[in-house]
């Protein structure tokens, strides 16, 4: 006779706090991160360290595993202790319904099996993955911007749910590096990047739990400000900083959702991108200085490009491109001609190998007025 919804299940047991067992009493942000699970079938969380995340979701397994024989879930953890911290703490939730006649069949770090009933497996996201389990329906994948071989874990975890009606996969992970699959994961399909979106939730312009459906990816985004009792400091980063003695960096991607820069490995610094891009630049384009480049083409697939760049007197930023190919000359100088209207540049450069020398003869007799830059490579 166990209760029928996650809150309910999860009100019977205990859970360690700091030093103590306290009830495990639902906040609002994990009330709402389980509805999401009950209704969607990827989530992708970015969030704050310290959010007892982890332990919400295995609850919510061990909640189903509890009602259906033939349940069977895997949790993917970041490291073999991380496996067995999280197998410790599901073990000690289910020990705890022992009067509710659940009994463990199968006790050990890597499996967890319920008598008559459901099953949890706890596997090494640095060893393993789920290719010889069938029938998986619901998958945890931990810290998932932490662990090198995520990518083809995750792809394998479809043929191990491919006999299941309604499969769950939920992928989490405090904010890491930028090249790691769980960052590429979350800019699918993302009509802005991922970062403005973290940015906005940790500033207070989103809420500190905010989540959006793209194209059936469901991007969870939880903040430290979500916790009822961190988001009483107004200075909890710096309390986090001196706890636990790091650096203000470090606290702003274990605690502020910020990812991490890695400039050796990348071609352009991230944070010169953030600097120069801009989301309208209608709002700020009026009263810089305009140049436009023209790389002229119309031979095989090589693209016609005409760039325009604005100057604010600190940075350049590319404010407009129109690119094309395998069109005709007229069509060319017809696109060029209205960006040229449109930001009446200070200078043109324009490139006069092949065709761009009859453009460029074409230009100067539409815009006397404009300052040409000719150059040959």
């Amino acid at each position: 006779n166990l209760p029928d919804t996650w809150e309910d299940f999860i009100a019977l047991l205990k859970i360690k706090s700091g030093e103590t067992y306290k009830q495990f009493k639902a906040y609002d942000y994990q009330s709402k991160l389980i509805k999401l699970c009950e209704s969607e079938s990827t989530i992708l969380a970015v969030k704050s360290r310290q959010l007892g995340i982890t332990q919400t979701i295995a609850s919510y397994f061990l909640f189903k595993a509890c009602s259906n024989p033939a349940y069977s879930a895997i949790c993917f953890s970041r490291s073999q202790d991380d496996v067995s911290a999280l197998s410790r703490r599901v073990r000690d939730m289910a020990l705890q319904l022992e009067s509710f006649g659940i009994e463990l069949l199968i006790d050990n770090v890597g499996l967890i099996k319920l008598k008559g009933l459901g099953e949890i497996y706890f596997k090494n996201s640095s060893k393993e993955g789920s290719r010889s389990y069938d029938s998986i329906s619901d998958f945890l994948f931990d810290e998932a911007s932490f662990v090198p071989t995520i990518e083809s874990i995750y792809s394998a975890s479809s043929a191990s749910s491919s006999m299941v009606s309604k499969s769950l996969k939920v992928i989490v992970s405090t904010p890491g590096s930028k090249l790691s699959w769980f960052y590429k994961q979350a800019n699918l399909n993302s009509k802005k990047p991922i970062d403005i979106t973290c940015k906005e939730v940790a500033e207070g312009i989103l809420p500190p739990f905010y989540h959006y459906n793209e194209e059936g990816l469901c991007k969870v985004f939880i903040h430290w400000k979500a916790h009822p009792i961190y988001s009483q400091k107004d200075d909890y980063l710096e309390y986090r900083r001196l706890q636990d003695q790091t650096s203000l960096e470090v606290v702003n991607r274990e605690y502020n959702l910020t990812f991490e820069e890695i400039d050796e490995y990348g071609i352009f610094n991230s944070k010169l991108i953030d600097k120069i891009a801009v989301l309208n630049p209608e709002q700020w384009y009026r009263n810089d200085e305009f140049y436009i480049g023209i790389d002229p083409s119309s031979v095989g697939d090589d693209y016609f490009l005409c760039n325009v760049f604005s100057w604010d007197r600190d940075v350049f930023r590319q404010i407009e491109m129109f690119r094309d190919r395998k069109k005709s000359n007229d069509y060319y100088l017809l696109k060029c001609s209205e960006l040229i209207r449109k930001y009446n540049p200070e200078i043109i450069s324009i490139e006069s190998n092949s065709i761009g020398e009859g453009i460029y003869q074409e230009l100067i007799k539409r815009f006397p007025n404009i300052n040409f830059n000719k150059f040959y490579t």
